[in-house]
C-alpha cells in the first residue's frame, strides 16, 4: 500500500517566539512542521523565564511526538528557485543590518538622520526569515517530499512577481487562516489525539486536495478565494436544506421513534423494539447519505472543525 505523502510546513523560530499557540491551526492542515532555528530558540526560552521555559518544553514534547522538527539548511544554491529566495534573504538581511549595524563603530561614524531606524527596518528582518522559510520549503520539495511549503504570510509578498511556489504558499495561509479560534482549553494532546479520528482524516484530505487541484490551475488567487467561500455557503446552505426535510419527512418521526423504543423496551415488546430502532438508525444513515453527496463537501472540514475545537 502507497504511504500517504506528508504535508509539511516550514517556518523560522524567529518570527514565532511569542507563543506556540500559532502551531494548534497549523497542525490542523499541516502533518508536521519543520522550524528553522529550533534549537537555537529552545536555548534562547530556556534562558529567558519560566514561562517561556515552559514554551520550549512544548516544542520538546511536540519533537517527540514526531510532528515538530528542525528544518534543515542544506541549500542547492544551483537550483534557479531556491537561489533567487536565498538571493532576496540576503539583500534584506543587509538592509536589516544597515539599519541595526553590530559594529558600535560604524553606528557612530554615521550621521544623526542615517542612525535613525526606517519604518521598514523590522519588514527586512521579517523578510529575511520568510525568504529563508521559502527557500528550505523549495529545497525539500526539490529533495522528495512534494507537499513541503513555507507558512508565512502572503501579505508579505504584495510587491513580488506572481509565481507558482507563492501561489501555492498564499492559499494554503488563506486556508488556515479561515479556521476558526481553537478553544483555549483544547491541549496540543487533544489536537494530536483528533487527528487520529477517522472523519478528521477524511475531511481534511478532501480539503487539501481540492487545494493541490486548484492552486495548480490558472485562476488568481481572489479567485479562488471567492471560489472557496462559494463552497463553504453552498455546503452550509445544502445542510440547511436537508434538515428542513428531515424535520418534516423523518425527523420529526426520529424522537417519537425514540420515545417509541423505550415504551415498548418497558414492555418486553422485542419485536417491536427492534423494528422501531431500525426505523431510527435508517432516518439517520438517510442523513449521512445526503450529506455525503452535498456540493461543496470538499471544504466541509471547516464545518467540522468548528464543532471540534471552539467552544
Amino acid at each position: 500500500m502507497t504511504k500517504a505523502v506528508d504535508y509539511v510546513g516550514i517556518i523560522s523560530a524567529n518570527l514565532r517566539m511569542g507563543t506556540t499557540d500559532w502551531l494548534k491551526r497549523d497542525l490542523l492542515l499541516y502533518d508536521k512542521i519543520g522550524l528553522l532555528s529550533l534549537g537555537g530558540a529552545k536555548l534562547m526560552l530556556r534562558s529567558h523565564n519560566d514561562r517561556s521555559a515552559r514554551r520550549a518544553d512544548t516544542y520538546e514534547w511536540l519533537e517527540e511526538q514526531g510532528v515538530l522538527f528542525e528544518a534543515p539548511y542544506d541549500y542547492d544554491i544551483a537550483h534557479p528557485e531556491v537561489r533567487s529566495l536565498i538571493e532576496l534573504a540576503d539583500d534584506s538581511n543587509k538592509k536589516f543590518e544597515y539599519e541595526h549595524p553590530s559594529d558600535p563603530v560604524a553606528w557612530r561614524q554615521r550621521n544623526e538622520s542615517e542612525r535613525k531606524p526606517s519604518e521598514d527596518s523590522f519588514h527586512h528582518h521579517w523578510n529575511t526569515h520568510i525568504y529563508l522559510a521559502r527557500a528550505v520549503a523549495a529545497q525539500m520539495r526539490l529533495n522528495g517530499n512534494p507537499r513541503t511549503f513555507a507558512l508565512v504570510n502572503p501579505r508579505k509578498f504584495a510587491q513580488e512577481p506572481a509565481t507558482r511556489e507563492l501561489k501555492q504558499v498564499e492559499l494554503r495561509r488563506l486556508v488556515i487562516d479561515s479556521f476558526p479560534e481553537i478553544d483555549k482549553d483544547i491541549s496540543f494532546e487533544d489536537l494530536l489525539l483528533l487527528r487520529k479520528e477517522d472523519e478528521f482524516k477524511e475531511r481534511s484530505t478532501a480539503l487539501r486536495i481540492w487545494v493541490n487541484k486548484i492552486a495548480g490551475g490558472n485562476s488568481p488567487l481572489h479567485e479562488i478565494e471567492e471560489e472557496y467561500v462559494h463552497l463553504r455557503n453552498q455546503y452550509e446552505r445544502y445542510l440547511q436544506v436537508i434538515r428542513v426535510r428531515y424535520s418534516l419527512t423523518g425527523i420529526g418521526a426520529l424522537f417519537l421513534a425514540a420515545g417509541e423504543i423505550a415504551v415498548e423496551a418497558a414492555k418486553f415488546n422485542v419485536g417491536n423494539v427492534i423494528g422501531k430502532t431500525f426505523s431510527l438508525f435508517s432516518t439517520r444513515s438517510a442523513l449521512a447519505e445526503a450529506e455525503l453527496k452535498a456540493p461543496g463537501r470538499e471544504v466541509s472540514f471547516l464545518n467540522y472543525l468548528e464543532k471540534e475545537v471552539t467552544s
